[in-house]
This record gives structure tokens, sequence and C-alpha cells, in this order.
């Protein structure tokens, strides 16, 4: 699965910059990693800080997070979830593809497996004098003679 990482911080080459006029919050304070399943860690790379609802987090280890956490650089700047892009998850993706293939089987069956009407009926049908005709009689009288 992939992971996709975001840098924090107050640099501008960061990919969630944030603006911090104490200068507290590092030019490359944390980095934010999500996985293909949207499960996301957030790991300090600073010499400030980073707080997790308030908790500060050993820096250099991933630390599970979820949008909606209270995340703050040096107690100085809390993160805005808003800049954090949304990841849909393959799993899900894969769901809607399969629901919609079975929902078109289901619809296909149902559609060749349906009833003809009485007149499509008739069209498909032979009259049973037609099989006594002269024509059907020598083709089956020829046919049983090319097998012998």
């Amino acid at each position: 699965m992939s992971t996709k990482q975001y840098t924090i911080g107050r640099g501008e080459e960061c990919q969630i910059h944030l603006q911090d006029h104490t200068q507290r919050v590092s030019r490359r304070h944390a980095t934010l990693k999500v996985n293909g399943r949207g499960k996301m860690f957030i790991a300090d790379h600073s010499s400030n800080g980073t707080f997790v609802n308030g908790v500060k987090i050993a820096s250099n280890v991933d630390y599970p997070v979820k949008r909606g956490d209270t995340v703050s650089f040096s107690n100085a700047v809390e993160l805005d979830w808003t800049l954090v892009p949304k990841q849909r998850s393959k799993l899900l993706i894969g769901s809607l593809i399969a629901i919609v293939l079975i929902a078109a089987g289901i619809f296909l069956f149902y559609l060749l497996s349906s009833k003809c009407t009485p007149e499509q009926e008739r069209e498909l049908t032979l009259p049973a004098d037609s099989l006594n005709a002269p024509g059907v009689a020598a083709l089956r009288y020829e046919s049983y003679n090319n097998f012998n």
C-alpha cells in the first residue's frame, strides 16, 4: 500500500505551511504520513515539540492521529485539518466498483431471462404441421441416408 507523506512547518518548501510569527515552529517541524487505508501518523522533528490532544509526543516516532485531534506545534500553532488532503480509501473504491458490477449482472440476468410476449412466442414457434411438409420430409430422409 502506498503511503503519502506531508512535511509540516514554517518553511516554504513544506506541503503544509504554517504561519508562525513567534518562530518557535521549526522550518521542517513534523511529518504527517497517511497510509492507503487512511490511517494517519505524525512524527515530530523539532526542538520545541509536537503535541497531540495536549500530550507531547516523542521525537522521530510515528504517533497515530485522526482528523479532529488537536495537533499543536511548539504549543504555538495548531494544525488546520482542512490543509490535509483527504484520502479516498482504495477499499471503498473497490467496493463501489464491485456493487456496480453486481447490479449490472443482476440487471442483465433478468433482462435475458425475461419471458417473451405471446406475439414473440408465435414468431419463434413453428406450426406442428410444418414438420410434415414435403421439403422437410425430404430433408429428413436425405440426412438419415447420409449417416447410414
